[in-house]
Formats: structure tokens, C-alpha cells, sequence
């Protein structure tokens, strides 16, 4: 095959890259990406660096002999150094794929599949492990590209790049249930930029702030007229966005002149911080995209902001965009609806009725048609789906030129400007981000258990947006299916946005006379399920209540019965559900009273198989006596001395050490009711056999074996609640959980500490009965909640050890866990040793779980609003300050004061590191990452009593204080540790 000579890429026409290039090379020391992501932090990088950095990413590339064309995928946030790989994959004659960090495993594996590409490209930093083996990977930070795995070098059937080539695909949601690949060439992405800069939005001297992930054509929007106007982009990044005061901060650091971004992310700045919003004084314009502006939170916008021009962007990914235009300032009283304008310069846009024909007249209504020089080459891998939506120009199709077809209808306004007024078929925009309902819907219907499902975009109240709402109806004669396992099983799929913020549970779906599914109907007034788990049909509307203002009809073909439910354009009578939404009353629900409110928002919407689990863990903790009175027993029963128990309780440790791994293994292996139920029955009966010990070595014996069988069964429970509950409610679930162990451990201390002061055997026996309760009742009572065999892919351990942001958590955890292990190791003796009797330490240890149950459900559910690295942190620094109090204490009540104070951080603690392993967990090694947070407890375990007994023999004091300096170094690295984790910790919130 002929060949000319290889050539960089910018020399056959202007690429993406000479066009994002061109305007700095005129001011090269001007900031080209300005970054704030923490306080008081902002970085700046100048047109050259950025430029210097593109060339070097180009050269690493380069050396990869990557065929021209290949595509490579590039998993980051917006940052300089993303820009930089994104400008060098475009100089080196590659297609970039861009993906959010968050992206679901599932969901980025069957991307892979789709687009085969020949290199993933990740953050130094980044946290992505579960890749296929043959898939190419490597890394880029401020080292340079650090190639991980390299991929094949095939000879190269090409290697003149063209403007032609794709210069990216975005995948979007797809009606067919696998994401949709929209590809953009230099030369159409070029032209739509080019068209957009002719509005005169920008110029050199503005800071453009982007508040959409990477992965989304309006982040390529934002980078392109920033760069494209010589102006600065000011990345924010997306774990902010949604936090009104560190959005605002980051703006007002930054000097940002122009916020670009869907209308909701001013909702809640709006809302809660208005005083800070009206204070950012350089703020010039606020360019909007997405979703349709509320009405009321613009006017308010405007009022906030006078002097601020507002521009209403519309367009589809297709076309990245097609037309801006300014919002009126201030907007009109009687407007009730925005314009979009017209097309950009160099585009138009055509309205074409059902049967083909051109719309000329005001206010009928029609399909938008566009016809752009910027206009996607066809969706990837789908010519069918290509076809339909690149269709002949309606005004001369033997031309053989192809216009898009939107999907959008639109009326023009006696101006010649258009006003859009809804879809023809499916697809919703939730918070900005494209949804094709009928993905979620497949989705769902994958479940076991889901006979027919139905998803919708109903609004929600006050004007506040669109929420993603699913009605279900399960198969009869199944196993129950519970919301939030179906919620769970959206996640492992599908991105936060598409996975429904509702589900109603139905026993059919309502229909039409011609037997669709009657969408109005659903969203008129449908309920939830009934409490006793009974499931109805539809309500009608209540008497009397006026029917909802629709806005102009767009056709009468093409318009469903109600204005807010989109028809769809394939099939109907596929389903989805997911997790229940708490916030309020369904539509025609009476609101509930106070306490029942009360207990909702605390309780409501976790799964039966999560209650199961905790009325299982209250009784098991409520005869969990043996553990905390060993020490006791050893000495008083035993009569061992403190340096002999010392080293029993360290075989323990060493024990406990092996345990939590070997659980985690066996969660994964053999599913997590079989770990769980294997390791409470083999606990239960090694308690009995230490109960009846008779010599030391059978007593050490049986003190190894309890090691490894205490907590068999912890990172089974774990994974279990990881799996049943959506990300969002892993916090409250496992502060309930927590409430539960300590409303058991509080009664167990005080009947543990009368019943060891009397001898100790029947401890042994009501241990051993509640751990065979436990198991057995989870063996009966909650089905397997393991990913099933066709979504688990391969991993172990060694997958586990490469995830650097767990490991340097577990070593925060070890350093914590030798503290809170006093408790139980030397604060018994520490209190026999001041003529305290066991019966005290008993009352002083039912101090703290009487204060987790009166202060958890106060707080348990807000700890999900908060910054889990600070949460923790504030946890630590809690518990530092109870062993202070230790320190200065004497009596009964000084020590039930440190206990008081200590149990304050326990709780933060507590609830926040188990959701922080789920969300740093894929779900097929859940089990082996609480295995490994678990070891690192048995560690801290281990080294607890040997240096905690050595410490007191030296004096309490000095053992005290060296707790509170160690727990004072883990909140130091828990804060060091926070950026690492909060973007991997942050995922069910999403954007």
C-alpha cells in the first residue's frame, strides 16, 4: 500500500489542537488554565507551559507507535495537565475518548468493548485499576507519561493524519442500552468553534469557568472559547460544583469573569448563599446549556447579579452546540418562556413537520433540522442509528447533502428566533446530562425479579429541575426484589445521573387504548408502595386539584398527553427502578406527622436485607461479652499475670490479623452469606472451647483460633451493606449499624461486667448463642447480594495492594485502632489499678454505647453532607482529646468522661471509614477491601495490648498521652490523604 512520508499532524489543515494553540502564541506568558482546588491554593499555567506540556505528552505518545487514528482513552478531570494530554493526543494523530474518574467498572468495560481503543490514558494519580489485561494503559502527571503496560506496534496501515479524522467520540446514553459514540472531526468541532466566537463571548482578558466534567461536549465547549479567545480556563473541579460555598470560593479566587454550566448548579447558591453570590463583584456573564433556566431562580439570578449578561446556549452533542443567545436583562414579566435564538453564523436551522415538510410559519410547531459545517460524522459503530439522524437535506435531497435531525420541536417566534418546546422521543436532560430513558429502563429490566418497568422526568417542586423518577412492577411468584437493591444494581452500570432519585412500586403499569404504557397517567399520580408491602396501581388525581399549565403544543403528532413526559420513539413497557427517594411525600401522598417524618429521613428507604442484618448485629453485640472481659477474665478467673495476659490478648491480635482477609476472601469467593453465616457458627463454637480450657496452651490455642473467627463474618456485613445500598445512604447505613452495635454493647457491658465479676463461664455460652443466632438468621433470611457471576470480573488481593489511596488509609486506620483498642486492653487494668472494680469499668464502657444511641440518630444522617476525610479527622481530633481526659483521671467519673468524650469521635469514625472503603471498593472485591481495612484493624489490634500494657506499666499517664499524640497524627494524615480520597469517595453524590 502507498504511503506518503509521515507528517505531524498540524501541518495538513487546522486540527483541534492549532486551533486551541493559536490565540496563546500571541501572549505566550498569559494564563492559558487557572486551578483552585483547594482554599488558598491556585495554580497557573501559562500559555507556554501549557504548550510545553503538550509537546512533551506528544513526544511520549509518539514513541508508542500508535497507528494515526487509534483511539485512546482519556480518564481525568479538567485540569492543565488533561488539556495537555488532550492537545497532544490531538497533535499525535489520536482519537480521545474522554471519561469521568467516577465512571462505573461495568460501564467503562463495556465502553472498552465498544470503542476498542488501543491505550487508556489516567491521571498519575488516578485511582482506575479493574482494566482488561490486553488493554494498553499508562499514566501522566507532572513526571511526564509513565507507560504502565505498552501496547503492540503493529505496522501502521496509515499515517498522514486529515481534519476529517475524529478529533474525540463522547459517549453518551443510548436508546439501545450500551452507550452511544458521537463522533466530532477537527474540521467540525473547528467550525462550530469558530461560528461560537463570532458572538464576541469572550476575550483575552476573561477567566472562563467550567463546572462540567470532561467527559461532556460542554467542557470541550468551555476549553474551546476560552483557549479559542486567548482567555483563561478555570476548571472547577467536580466534587465542588454541587457545594454551593466551595463553588462560590473558587469563583472569587479564581477571578473568574464568566461561569459556564448547566442552570442547576445555581440552585443552591441561590438558595444558601446569596450574600456571597452577589459579592462577586468581576463576574461579567454566565453562559448557560444544558436544560431549560427556571424561571424564577433566573430572575433571582439577575437580581443577585444586574450587571452579569446571561446567554442561553442550545444544541445537541451532535453539533456541540448550534445557536446562543442573550436572556434580557432584566427578563420581562410576562415571559414565560426563553428563546434560543438562531443559528450560529455559518449554520442554519430548519423546523420540519410528520410528514417532511418545511415549517415557515410562526408558532407551528416543528422538528429542528440542522444544517452546519460542524455537524458529527455518525455515531460509532452504528450506521443504523447514524442514518436516522443524519438524514437528507429536506429542501434538496438530491444534493446528497445530510442536515441533523435534533429530535427537538420548536416553534419560531414572529422574529425568525426559536423557542424549543420538547422531544419526539425519549431522551430527558437530568441536571444537564443527556438520559435516554429507555437505558435506564433496559438496565432494570436486566434485574431478576423486574417483570415490567416505565422511567419518566417528572418535575420537581418549586421549579427546581427534573427528577428521574422509575414505576415498577416485579414478577409474581419471585423473591422479593427491595428498591435499593435494584438501586445497587442501576450504580454497578449506569452513571450517578441515570440512576432514578425514585422508584414506585406498581402492580401494572397503566396503558393506553393501544396498549403503550400511559406515561401521562404515571406521572399524573402514581403511588408508592404501601407499608406493608402491598403494591398499587395509579391514583387518580385528587378532587379538585387543577390540572398542571402546559406550555404551547408542539404538534399534535408528536406531543404526549402530558407535557412533561417525553414519548418515546422506541419500545414502551421496559422498566427500571432504583432506590426509593426519603426527601418528601410521593405526588397525592399526605405528608407524614413529625416523628413519622422524623424517623424517614433517619431510617427510611434502606433495603429489608440491611434490617435483617441489623436486628441480626443488635442481638449478636447484645451477647457479645467475651472480647471486652478477657482481659478480666484471664487475670481474675485465670490468674495470669498482666505481662502473661498481655501476650494471650497479642495471640488474639496475631489471630485477628489473618481473620479479616481470609473473610474477604470468602465474601468474594463464596458469596457473603456464606462467609458470614461460615465465620459466626465457627466463632460461636471456639468460644465454648475457650470457656472450657484447661491448660495455657490450649488456652493460647483457642485464643489464635478466636483471632481469626472474631471476625470471619466483618467484611461479609460490610460488603453486604456496600451492596445492597446506594452510595448516597452507605453513610446513614452504616451509622445505623453502629447504633445498633453499641445500643447491644451498652447492655452487654453492664450484664458482661456482673457476670465476670461472678466468675465468667456463662459469658463463653451467651457469646456462643448469639453468633449462631446471628448466622443462622442471615443464612434464612437474606438472599446472596454478590454481584452475579456475569458482571464479576477477575481480581484479588494484588489488585487490592495497587490501590495506593486504601493502603495509605489503612495505615491511618492501624494508627487508630491501636488507640480505640485500649478501651478493652488497658483500660480495665488501668482502672483495677486505682481500686476500680470491674463492675465500674463495666458502667464506664456503658457510657459510651448509651451515647451513641442518644447522639447517633441525631447526626448519622447528616455526616453524608460533609467531606468524609474531614469527618474523620474531626473524629480522630475528638478521640485525642478523650485519652487527654484519660490521662488527668482518678475515679469513676473521670474515666466515664474520657469515655464520653472518646465515643464522640468513635462515631464519626466509624460510620464514615466503612462508607469510604464501599465507595473505594468495585463491587466484585468488596469483600477483599473490607478484608483489607479489616486486617489493618487486627494490626492495631495486635500492637495494642503489647504496647499499650508495656506503656502502663511505665504509668497511665504516659500511655494516655501517647494516644492522644498518635490520634492527633492520624487527623494530620487523614487531611493530607483528603484530595486523594475525595475523588474516590465522592462518587454517589455525582453532579
Amino acid at each position: 500500500m502507498s504511503q506518503q512520508p509521515p507528517a505531524p499532524a498540524g501541518t495538513a489543515g487546522e486540527f483541534l489542537h492549532d486551533f486551541l494553540l493559536a490565540a496563546g502564541r500571541h501572549t505566550p506568558d498569559a494564563p492559558a488554565v487557572i486551578e483552585s482546588a483547594r482554599p488558598g491554593l491556585t495554580t497557573v499555567t501559562s500559555y507556554a507551559q501549557l504548550g510545553a506540556l503538550a509537546d512533551a505528552y506528544t513526544d511520549g505518545l509518539l514513541t508508542l507507535g500508535l497507528e494515526t487514528g487509534a483511539r485512546v482513552i482519556l480518564e481525568a478531570d479538567t485540569t492543565a495537565h488533561s488539556l495537555a494530554m488532550l492537545l497532544a493526543a490531538s497533535r499525535a494523530g489520536l482519537t480521545f475518548i474522554p471519561v469521568s474518574p467516577k465512571t462505573p467498572g461495568q460501564r467503562l468495560r463495556s465502553l472498552i468493548g465498544t470503542a476498542r481503543p488501543a491505550l487508556h490514558l489516567q491521571a498519575s494519580d488516578g485511582e482506575r485499576t479493574d482494566l482488561p489485561r490486553a488493554l494498553a494503559t499508562a499514566r501522566f502527571g507532572p513526571g511526564g507519561l509513565t507507560v504502565e503496560h505498552a501496547p503492540e506496534q503493529p505496522r501502521p496501515r496509515r499515517r498522514v493524519p486529515c481534519v476529517t479524522d475524529p478529533a474525540y467520540i463522547i459517549f453518551t446514553s443510548g436508546t439501545t442500552g450500551r452507550p452511544k459514540g458521537v463522533v466530532m472531526s477537527h474540521r467540525a468541532v473547528v467550525a462550530f468553534y469558530r461560528g461560537m466566537l463570532a458572538y464576541g463571548i469572550a476575550t483575552p482578558e476573561d477567566r472562563i469557568a467550567s463546572t462540567s466534567p470532561l467527559q461532556f461536549d460542554f467542557s470541550l465547549l468551555n476549553i474551546g472559547l476560552a483557549l479559542g479567545s486567548g482567555a483563561s480556563v478555570v476548571p472547577v473541579p467536580p466534587d465542588l460544583v454541587r457545594w454551593p460555598r466551595h463553588l462560590l470560593r473558587v469563583l472569587r479566587e479564581t477571578g473568574a469573569t464568566q461561569v459556564n454550566g448547566v442552570p442547576s448548579i445555581w440552585r443552591q447558591p441561590l438558595r444558601h448563599e446569596p450574600g456571597r453570590l452577589a459579592a462577586l463583584d468581576r463576574l461579567r456573564s454566565i453562559l448557560f446549556c444544558g436544560e431549560e433556566f427556571p424561571l424564577p431562580e433566573l430572575r433571582r439570578l439577575q437580581e443577585l447579579l444586574p450587571k452579569a449578561r446571561v446567554i442561553n446556549c442550545y444544541g445537541a452533542t451532535e453539533s456541540m452546540a448550534c445557536s446562543v443567545e442573550d436572556v434580557p436583562n432584566p427578563l420581562p414579566a410576562d415571559a414565560h418562556r426563553l428563546s434560543i435564538g438562531v443559528a450560529h453564523p455559518g449554520a442554519e436551522m430548519l423546523l420540519v413537520d410528520e410528514h417532511g415538510e418545511i415549517v415557515a410559519e410562526p408558532g407551528v410547531p416543528g422538528e429542528i433540522h440542522l444544517r452546519s459545517p460542524a455537524l458529527f460524522s455518525g455515531y460509532w459503530d452504528d450506521p443504523q442509528a447514524t442514518r436516522r439522524t443524519l438524514v437528507p437535506d429536506p429542501l434538496c435531497p438530491q444534493s446528497g447533502q445530510v442536515v441533523l435531525r435534533t429530535g427537538d420541536l420548536a416553534v419560531r417566534g414572529a422574529g425568525g428566533e426559536f423557542y424549543f418546546c420538547g422531544r419526539t422521543d425519549s431522551q430527558v436532560q437530568i441536571n444537564g446530562n443527556r438520559v435516554e430513558l429507555a437505558e435506564v429502563e433496559r438496565r432494570l429490566t436486566q434485574c431478576p425479579g423486574v417483570a415490567a418497568a416505565s422511567a419518566a422526568a417528572l418535575p420537581q417542586p418549586e421549579g427546581a429541575g427534573l427528577r428521574l423518577t422509575a414505576f415498577v412492577v416485579l414478577t409474581a411468584g419471585r423473591p422479593a426484589v427491595d428498591t435499593a437493591d435494584l438501586g445497587a444494581f442501576c450504580a454497578r452500570a449506569l452513571p450517578p445521573y441515570m440512576v432514578p432519585q425514585e422508584i414506585r412500586l406498581l402492580d401494572v403499569l397503566p396503558t393506553t387504548p393501544n396498549g403503550k404504557v400511559d406515561r401521562a397517567a404515571l406521572a399524573r399520580g402514581a403511588r408508592p408502595a404501601a407499608e406493608d408491602g402491598t403494591r398499587t396501581a395509579p391514583a387518580p388525581p385528587p378532587p379538585g386539584r387543577p390540572p398542571r399549565p402546559r406550555p404551547p403544543p408542539c404538534s399534535v403528532a408528536a406531543a404526549t398527553d402530558d407535557p412533561y413526559v417525553p414519548k418515546e420513539r422506541a419500545k414502551e413497557g421496559t422498566g427500571t427502578m432504583s432506590r426509593i427517594d426519603t426527601s418528601g411525600p410521593a405526588i397525592g401522598e399526605p405528608r407524614p406527622g413529625r416523628l413519622r417524618a422524623y424517623v424517614r429521613v433517619r431510617a427510611g428507604g434502606l433495603p429489608a436485607a440491611f434490617w435483617v442484618l441489623w436486628g441480626g448485629s443488635l442481638v449478636n453485640r447484645l451477647g457479645s461479652m467475651v472480647n471486652p472481659f478477657l482481659s478480666l477474665y484471664l487475670t481474675g478467673v485465670r490468674g495470669l499475670s498482666v505481662a502473661t495476659t498481655g501476650l494471650v490478648l497479642a495471640v488474639v491480635g496475631i489471630g485477628s490479623v489473618v481473620s479479616q482477609p481470609l473473610g474477604g476472601f470468602l465474601a468474594d469467593r463464596f458469596g457473603r452469606r456464606v462467609a458470614l453465616t461460615g465465620g459466626m457458627l465457627a466463632n460461636g463454637a471456639t468460644l465454648l472451647a475457650l470457656g472450657h480450657a484447661r491448660s495455657l496452651t490450649l488456652l493460647v490455642a483457642c485464643c489464635f483460633v478466636l483471632g481469626i473467627t472474631i471476625d470471619l463474618f466483618r467484611p461479609a456485613a460490610q460488603a453486604l451493606v456496600a451492596d445492597a445500598v446506594p452510595a448516597a445512604d452507605r453513610t446513614r447505613a452504616y451509622g445505623l449499624l453502629l447504633w445498633a452495635v453499641n445500643l447491644g454493647f451498652s447492655v452487654a457491658m453492664v450484664l458482661g461486667g456482673y457476670l465476670a465479676s461472678h466468675g465468667g463461664r456463662l459469658l463463653f455460652w451467651l457469646d456462643a448463642g448469639a453468633c449462631a443466632f446471628f448466622g443462622l438468621l442471615v443464612w434464612l433470611a437474606i438472599p446472596e447480594t454478590r454481584p452475579a457471576a456475569r458482571e464479576r470480573t477477575a481480581g484479588s488481593y494484588r489488585t487490592v495492594l495497587r490501590d495506593r489511596a486504601m493502603l495509605a488509609f489503612a495505615g491511618l486506620i492501624v494508627g487508630y485502632a491501636i488507640v480505640f483498642q485500649q478501651a478493652f486492653a488497658t483500660l480495665p487494668l488501668a482502672m483495677t489499678g486505682t481500686a476500680l472494680s470491674s463492675s465500674a469499668y463495666g458502667l464506664v464502657m456503658g457510657v459510651n454505647g448509651l451515647i451513641v444511641i442518644a447522639v447517633q440518630p441525631l447526626i448519622g444522617h447528616r455526616l453524608a453532607a460533609f467531606d468524609k476525610s474531614r469527618v474523620l479527622a474531626t473524629g480522630f481530633t475528638i478521640t485525642a482529646a478523650g485519652n487527654a481526659v484519660a490521662a488527668a483521671a482518678s475515679a469513676t467519673a473521670g474515666y466515664a468522661l474520657a469515655v464520653a468524650v472518646s465515643t464522640l469521635g468513635e462515631i464519626l469514625v466509624f460510620a464514615v471509614t466503612a462508607a469510604v472503603v464501599a465507595d473505594l471498593a468495585p463491587a466484585h472485591l468488596r469483600g477483599r477491601y473490607n478484608g483489607l481495612i479489616g486486617m489493618a484493624w487486627g494490626t492495631g489490634f495486635l500492637i495494642a495490648p503489647i504496647v499499650g500494657t508495656r506503656l502502663l506499666v511505665i504509668g497511665s499517664t504516659t500511655l494516655w498521652l501517647t494516644c492522644t499524640a498518635l490520634c492527633l497524627a492520624a487527623a494530620a494524615g487523614q487531611l493530607a490523604l483528603a484530595p486523594s480520597l475525595r475523588r474516590r469517595t465522592e462518587a454517589a453524590a455525582g453532579t
